[in-house]
């Protein structure tokens, strides 16, 4: 590959076309990392309980997780140790 010297309004021009490409990129990264934060389930530090946006109302941890999939109940080991 030859080596290539630019001139000085060649680069100036790459510079604004990067600037032009680029920065939409970046501007659509960062919105899709907000919109993907937005996601994030909102949990009580003190009660535990979780924020549901829809409903606009706090409610218990399992009953929240419940409205988002069925959830089966089954024993963990160390629970069915402590049981038997």
């Amino acid at each position: 590959m030859i080596p290539r010297t630019l001139f000085e309004t060649q680069l100036n021009a790459l510079l604004v076309l990067r600037d032009a490409v680029v920065a939409p990129l970046e501007l659509r990264r960062t919105l899709a990392d907000l919109r993907s934060q937005e996601q994030f389930v909102r949990i009580c530090a003190w009660c535990q309980k979780e924020h549901e946006k829809q409903l606009d109302e706090w409610m218990p941890a399992k009953e929240f997780i419940g409205t988002l999939t069925p959830m089966p109940h089954v024993m963990c080991q160390a629970c069915q140790d402590d049981h038997d």
